[in-house]
């Protein structure tokens, strides 16, 4: 996959924009259309569920708000952005943002409570009147188009992106915080990674929670974590030993395993529960590429039997 070109904000094409008409042309929507677009209506809302944790709401674009999303996130993404940052990019993933801090002996993990849903519009468009230099009421109709209810939505491709440019200023001065103190910052959606040589303060969370009070968001108070030299620490899903090794988390373990028992005889496993399995076991061997070798080779080759059944391959 070639590597996509990015370019200073000032050359995005959102930058100075001052008229609707111009914006309802740069998304490919007629200006007739151009204030239906971003309606609720065009949300697709339900529940996701997962093992272990709490349901969740999930508003994803359907339709031509869907394909407008998509354009958004592709132009945004082409906006340089920090080092710091390593979600939305390409060929980049959080096993990279993971792989950043090896060799740092201490290391700090927090993440923000709900950062979608407390995503809020007023910042949006903040970041696009004062940083894009758009017009207010351009900037305003964009904010409409890129939130649901006032926020930005959980199931769209610009999340990650408008929630990022939304709180970049603060994002901004976290790494310079980090970096006056010697640490390494890197932020991968909502979690932020602190890592240092030298031991980091366990109060160190306290500033960070009252900077992110200032603008209306909070820290996750059950997921700050603090690692030394001598634990294995897990960063955005990847484990770290005290050696520097890159190490599927227990966690991931114990589901994979769990997974297995509850699959039993392969040949007569259904197709859905297969395949997820085989996703899990893919997803843990990016972390360790021989991660159940045995295992994963078995649940290839029934994946691999079933299929030559239903095409009628011997």
């Amino acid at each position: 996959m070639p590597v996509e070109k990015t370019y200073p904000i000032e050359r995005s094409p959102f930058y100075r924009l001052r008229k609707k008409s111009k914006l309802a042309e740069l998304l490919g929507v007629s200006e007739t259309d151009f204030r239906k677009v971003g309606a609720v209506e065009n949300y697709n809302v339900f529940m996701k569920r997962e093992l272990g944790k709490k349901p969740r709401e999930i508003q994803e674009p359907v339709g031509k708000l869907k394909l407008v999303h998509q354009k958004i996130h592709r132009l945004l993404r082409r906006v340089e952005s920090p080092d710091y940052l390593f979600s939305g990019k390409r060929r980049l993933s959080s096993l990279d943002n993971a792989k950043s801090h090896i060799g740092q002996n201490f290391i700090l993990t927090v993440d923000i409570q709900g950062f979608f849903p407390n995503s809020r519009a007023e910042y949006i468009c903040s970041f696009l009147c004062s940083q894009m230099k758009m017009s207010n009421d351009v900037a305003r109709m964009l904010t409409d188009i890129v939130t649901y209810n006032g926020c930005v939505p959980t199931g769209s491709a610009l999340s990650m992106m408008v929630a990022y440019w939304a709180y970049s200023k603060t994002f901004d001065s976290f790494y310079t915080l980090a970096k006056k103190k010697g640490m390494k910052f890197t932020l991968y959606v909502d979690d932020m990674t602190f890592s240092s040589p030298q031991r980091i303060p366990l109060s160190f969370h306290t500033s960070i929670n009252y900077h992110l009070s200032r603008i209306g968001l909070q820290l996750k108070r059950r997921k700050i974590q603090y690692y030394s030299e001598n634990h294995f620490k897990v960063v955005t899903g990847s484990a770290i030993s005290p050696k520097g090794e890159k190490l599927v988390p227990n966690r991931i373990r114990k589901k994979i395993l769990e997974k297995l028992r509850s699959c039993g005889d392969l040949k007569t496993t259904d197709e859905k529960t297969l395949h997820s399995l085989h996703g899990s076991l893919v997803s843990a061997r990016q972390i360790e590429p021989r991660f159940f070798e045995p295992t994963y080779r078995r649940v290839k080759k029934a994946i691999l039997d079933r299929r030559n059944e239903k095409s009628g391959t011997n």
